[in-house]
């Protein structure tokens, strides 16, 4: 619910910006489900390597989304 109101209500003006912004989340959300599924697949379900894998994957999204670029 939250983020349905998010992408509805947020600072998009227009329809445009807010269905590209619909479609940025949905992506973000199909990669980062796409990495965490390859993660515990290569690591087995150990503890250790899969944090450290989601650490650096965490830091990568961030980056990407705080960029000035229109990804986010």
């Amino acid at each position: 619910v939250m983020t349905i109101l998010v992408v509805m209500c947020g600072s998009q003006t227009n329809l445009g910006g807010t269905l590209l912004k619909a479609k940025m989340r949905l992506l973000g959300t199909l990669i980062g489900a796409s990495v965490a599924a390859l993660t515990l697949l290569i690591t087995g379900g150990h503890s250790l390597a899969s944090q450290i894998v989601f650490l650096c994957a965490a830091l990568v999204f961030s980056y990407v989304a705080g960029s000035p670029v229109a990804y986010s």
